[in-house]
């Protein structure tokens, strides 16, 4: 159970990093901090196998797996 609730964590925080438009800008919304929310998506897609964001100075955006997984 700790898992699946982990997985549906990390899924509802790469749908807010997409909503907001970036890692910063979720990261800030969240009160977390921004690396601790960068972490978490690099594990889910180390996890999945697959990038899910395409990360640039400007913020972030979904990769079409990323699309699809949302």
């Amino acid at each position: 159970m700790a898992i699946r609730d982990t997985l549906l964590g990390d899924l509802a925080l790469l749908d807010r990093v997409v909503s907001a438009g970036g890692i910063s800008a979720a990261a800030a919304a969240l009160g977390a901090a921004k690396s601790s929310v960068s972490t978490r998506i690099s594990a889910l897609e180390a996890e999945l196998g697959v990038r899910l964001l395409v990360r640039s100075r400007s913020g972030a955006r979904p990769t079409p797996a990323g699309e699809r997984l949302l």
